[in-house]
């Protein structure tokens, strides 16, 4: 006999809601779940399966649950408090050690009431049943690799409401929503019906599709790509200590070398001289350097302390570097920090955070050398100016296997949680559904997602959902328009959308202030859930109606007033009929703001921060951003 995974020791169970306790047993099997003077009886069917349904709790706990069978199983450690799904893709998955001043968040992770869920990615043709995974206790131990969004949210929760909470991380890094979205429901949408033939049909033959893709792949890198023409900087002492680099130019750090102003792909060198105290002599320290973009090398001292490749990491070019140095390396005074970086395509260097450069003893948060600023550099290999935007990627086979698969995470990580109680889902994807052709299909199909999910928990639980971040890249022309298709989205009832167009980071797609998303995240349930007379939404554009030389546009959530983030209102922009769009003069009134241009008198279409990195300031209030929006203008 077992019980479903997530009926372990320290789970949370959500309160007010009818409890499902299902596990398998012998066939016809007769099997009692007692839990907090309540009692259910179920008889294993054919597959074994039982399913006992036990009255609802109110807060409380902690309790131990009893359940009998062909053995006896003890669940104890159990809470009833709130139960939040937490799903999407990379940026919901971003660990907590892994967001901004993330080792002193981890050190803070310590509450016992707030339970965390890991599903690991999994992926597979057959629909999955049970997870192999159990309720951990926030400690930090436990913590720093849960998704940080999620912790964030479930702290804002657990602080002001002063309730346990139980927190199921289900995402994965670089996914669409079609993989999260079950099949049935993507044929009842004709454009996603013919891509789940299309899909079906391709199983048939797909051990050769794959194996062409791969003969496919290493032919086109070699034909587009730069190669590595190999290490031939350490071989001249670029990592040496001796080495005099006063030759080489300076770079601050952290930043893409491209956005410094060097025009490139290629390999570079960075050297850093730091001084390293007395009673750290002969100490094991800890070398973080953020994400290095695409590959590295490092060096300690002249001697190699960690590297990462596409071999080690497919996605290596967005894991923060964090190296381990040895005692016997460490010696008090001068000692040189250096890296070889080689990217072959997009942006390359150090593109994390400055908060994220720095050594430090291990294990000790409170002593730390900054590595941030000034780093002297030399170009091994230039490579010039990569373009991939016509040379035609080859696309990986569709199967099981492909983690984008239509429905394969929905069969894999959702299936096996429907039943169990959830106050509601968190959810923040869409950077992958954010391309031409793809774009413009969101608002459909993320408003089936949540339809579906609904639909298999039998109950309209909130979904709450953040929209996308500003982010400048070559290939983010599609992002407004997904941001607007999000926006749509809170038509659906239950949802709600956090905006944080205001906190993104230009060169880096994986934002590190998560504490902001969860708050705001958190916001919203805290409203509609537990009925704090709190703001909870930027302001959000409700008419555009025609003023002298321009237009005057209403906003909901402008009750606390509007505000500029700056001198003065801009992000603003029109267009008149068919026309290309021009920045617009706008100045706030009251709750309203009044868009005038002196080049066009009679626009018709009114858009603001309608761009993948906007330059936009309106705020409320309350402090939260205005969302991004396009509207036609209207005649009073």
């Amino acid at each position: 006999m077992k019980l479903a995974a997530l009926f372990s020791d320290g789970m949370v169970l959500q309160q007010n809601q009818t409890v499902k306790v299902w596990g398998w047993d012998t066939p016809g099997n007769n099997v009692t779940v007692a839990l907090n003077g309540s009692a259910a009886d179920a008889v294993a069917d054919a597959e074994g399966r039982f399913i006992c349904e036990l009255p609802a709790m109110d807060y409380g706990g902690p309790y131990e649950m009893r359940v009998c069978g062909s053995e006896e199983i003890v669940v104890g450690d159990i809470l009833v408090g709130e139960v939040w799904l937490c799903s999407g893709q990379s940026n919901m998955g971003w660990t907590l050690k892994d967001c901004a001043n993330g080792d002193a968040e981890v050190e803070l992770a310590d509450y016992p009431q707030i339970r965390l869920f890991q599903i690991p990615t999994l992926t597979g043709a057959d629909e999955r049943v049970d997870l192999k995974s159990n309720w951990q206790a926030c400690t930090p131990a436990a913590a720093g690799d849960f998704s940080g969004v999620g912790y964030f949210f479930g702290r804002e929760l657990h602080r002001t409401q002063n309730v346990s909470i139980g927190l199921i991380n289900a995402s994965v890094g670089g996914t669409r929503a079609e993989a999260w979205t079950s099949r049935e429901k993507l044929l009842s949408m004709p454009h996603y019906a013919e891509m789940i033939t299309a899909y079906e049909a391709g199983l048939e033959n797909l051990d050769e599709a794959l194996a062409a893709y791969a003969k496919e792949q290493t032919a086109w890198e070699k034909e587009n790509l730069p190669a590595d023409p190999g290490n031939s900087g350490f071989e001249l002492g670029y990592a040496d200590t001796d080495y005099d680099d006063s030759a080489w130019r300076e770079m601050e750090q952290p930043g893409s070398w491209q956005s410094k102003g060097e025009n490139y792909s290629g390999v570079l060198w960075f050297r850093r001289e730091i001084d390293i105290p007395q009673d750290w002599a002969g100490k094991q320290l800890l070398l973080a350097l953020g994400e290095l973009d695409k590959w590295d090398e490092t060096y300690f001292n002249g001697a190699k302390v960690g590297g990462l490749s596409r071999d080690d990491d497919p996605a290596a070019w967005i894991v923060p570097r964090r190296y381990t140095v040895p005692g016997n390396l460490v010696r008090p005074g001068r000692a040189i920090v250096a890296t070889r970086v080689f990217s072959h395509m997009y942006a390359g260097g150090f593109v994390g955070q400055p908060g994220e450069l720095y050594l430090s003893p291990a294990g000790d948060n409170e002593q730390r050398l900054p590595l941030s600023g000034a780093w002297n550099f030399h170009v091994e290999h230039d490579f010039g100016f990569v373009d991939l935007g016509d040379l035609g990627l080859p696309e990986e086979p569709m199967g099981p296997g492909n983690q984008n698969s239509p429905s394969v995470l929905f069969r894999n990580m959702i299936n096996p949680l429907v039943g169990y109680g959830i106050r509601g889902t968190i959810w923040y994807q869409g950077e992958s559904n954010a391309w031409q052709g793809v774009a413009e299909n969101y608002h459909q199909l993320f408003s089936a997602l949540i339809a579906d999910w609904r639909e298999r928990w039998g109950c309209d639980f909130p979904f709450y959902f953040v929209q996308l971040a500003n982010f400048a890249e070559t290939a983010t022309s599609e992002w407004p328009i997904l941001r607007q298709c999000q926006a749509d989205t809170l038509q659906v009832p239950g949802t709600g959308m956090a905006v944080i167009i205001d906190i993104g980071e230009s060169n880096d797609i994986h934002p590190k202030n998560k504490q902001d998303v969860g708050k705001r995240l958190s916001l919203i349930a805290r409203h509609h859930i537990h009925g704090e007379d709190i703001e909870y939404s930027g302001p959000v554009a409700k008419a555009a109606e025609a003023a002298e030389n321009g237009c005057r546009i209403t906003f909901s959530h402008a009750e606390s007033g509007l505000e500029t983030g700056g001198d003065r209102l801009v992000g603003f922009e029109v267009a008149g009929d068919g026309g290309s769009f021009s920045p617009a003069d706008a100045t706030i009134e009251g709750a309203a703001v009044l868009v005038t241009s002196e080049h066009l008198s009679s626009p018709e279409t009114v858009r603001y921060a309608w761009a993948g990195d906007p330059v936009c300031n309106l705020y409320n209030g309350a402090g939260l951003p205005a969302a991004p929006f396009l509207r036609n203008i209207t005649n009073t």
